[in-house]
Parts: structure tokens; sequence; C-alpha cells
């Protein structure tokens, strides 16, 4: 089994999938997204696609996704939200349907390949909004405010204390280091968002615009171990101190070197918490 045959049966997907949107009257257009869009896709990939109905009700979605469904043997078919259709096909192939409003192409898009534009909506919504995406923001933070700054020393002491008290070792520790691992995961997820919204520049791959950057962050992946944890989530301040000062530059923020130095300090004092209780228990 080659690359090329994985290819072959997601053309076949793609191409009954399009024979199912284009005979229904309230499809407006077809394009794709992710690497088929940009011609770089293998047999890892999703199919990303998405369909626009004529109406903002998008009456004819539950009818287009039992059809989709049909058209190969499934391992899994998900219909969430009343607009996302995933289809994992028995040979392995992977579709993402989304079912979108005529409204939706208001949204500015770069990477779309059209597939089926039978009046030539598509066309002209894609060219009036054709320009970068530029990386998003942080969820959930508004640049320019210091919540996102001082959400990182919550997090990071949060992550701390819960793998010190994993390492205690009764019947809390799996329930403790799981969660310190979630907040690592967060911690540095975030710093990528970060870093790629101060640089603002396609691509929009972390190891592609500050590979430093990326080979620092793939150093904070422990197992599920309170030392190890602990040693990631002192390199995770690492990153953020060299992450942090170019966003509140962008942002018009003051980078709270202080604070650093003060969460450093308690990090020191709680291993010397830890030291004493450990010696202690023995």
């Amino acid at each position: 089994m080659s690359h090329a045959n994985h290819l072959s049966r997601q053309d076949s997907i793609l191409a009954k999938t399009l024979d199912i949107l284009k005979a229904s009257a309230n499809v407006l257009g077809v394009a794709a997204k992710g690497s088929y869009a940009q011609g770089s896709r293998d047999a890892f990939s999703d199919l990303d696609v998405t369909c626009f109905l004529r109406d903002a009700e998008r009456t004819s979605q539950p009818e287009l996704h039992a059809s989709v469904g049909g058209i190969a043997p499934t391992l899994s078919v998900l219909y969430l939200y009343k607009k996302h259709a995933l289809y994992l096909f028995e040979n392995g192939v992977r579709l993402d349907l989304d079912y979108a409003r005529p409204s939706d192409l208001d949204t500015p898009d770069s990477e779309s390949l059209i597939l089926y534009d039978p009046d030539g909506i598509l066309k002209t919504a894609f060219a009036r909004n054709r320009r970068a995406n530029l990386p998003s923001h942080p969820h959930h933070f508004e640049p320019g405010r210091e919540d996102l700054i001082d959400w990182f020393f919550w997090m990071l002491r949060q992550a701390y204390c819960w793998i010190l008290r994993g390492a205690q070792a009764d019947h809390r520790a799996y329930t403790k280091l799981a969660a310190a691992a979630d907040s690592l995961a967060q911690i540095r997820s975030t710093l990528v968002q970060m870093r790629l919204w101060t640089l603002g520049s396609e691509p929009f791959y972390i190891l592609s615009v500050d590979r430093e950057l990326a080979d620092a962050l793939s150093r904070t992946f422990p197992h599920l171990e309170p030392d190890e944890m602990l040693i990631a989530t002192r390199r995770l301040l690492e990153c953020y101190e060299v992450v942090a000062p170019d966003y509140c530059h962008k942002a018009g923020l003051s980078f709270p070197a202080r604070k650093c130095v003060a969460l450093w300090k308690i990090f020191g004092e709680f291993d010397k918490l830890a030291q004493v209780a450990s010696r202690s228990s023995d």
C-alpha cells in the first residue's frame, strides 16, 4: 500500500460526495480547505470540505448528511452542532464536511479551493475577501489587556503545585499529575498562539517561523513523572520569558519582569518545602 493508493481512495470519496452535493438544488457551491486545497496532502490527511447552502436555515443538511454517509462503509459518523458532519470510512479516509450559510461567504478566506460553483458566487466572494489570514490572537483574551500576561503566572503556579501534590504519591497522585499535564498543554499551546500572533505573518507553523522556540517547547513534554514535569514547568517559564517581551511590545503592554522573578522565587520555596516534606516522611 502506498500514499498514491490512499490518495486514490480520498479522490474516490470526494468525487462521490461531490456527486451528491451537485445533485441538490439547494447547494450554492462547494470548496475544499487545508492540505487538499494547498496541494500538500498525503495518506494521513483529512478531506476538509465546506458546502454552502442557499438558505440560511440550511434545510438540506439532514438529507445530504445521510446520503454522504452512505457512499461507503464507515467506522464513525458524527453530526455536531447541525453544521459539522464528520465521516471516518473503513478505507481510512476521513471527511470533514461543514454546511455553511450564504452569509458565511463574507468571511475572508485565502486558502479555499473551489470545487463546485455553478453560479460563480463563490468565485466572486472569495476574490472580494482574498487576503492573507493573519494568525489569531490567543482565545478568550483581547490584545492590549494584561489578562493574558498574568494568566501564565496563575497557570504555571497551578501546574507546579499540582505536580508537587502528585509527588506525595497518595490516592490523589494520578488526578493531580494528569491535571498538571493538562495545564502544561494549555500553557504550551497558548505560547505558540502568542508567538504566531506576535510575528503576524504566514506560515502558521511555529517550526517554520521560530525554530528555536519550537525546539525549546519540544523539551516540555514530560512523562507523567513529577521530576520530569517540574523541569518542564520551569522550561515553560523560560519560554514565556522569551516570548512575552515581544508580545507585550506589539500589544502595548509592559513586560512584567518583576513578576517572573517572583514566580521563580515561589518555585524555589515550593521545592524546599517539598524536600522538607520528603525528609519528614522518611
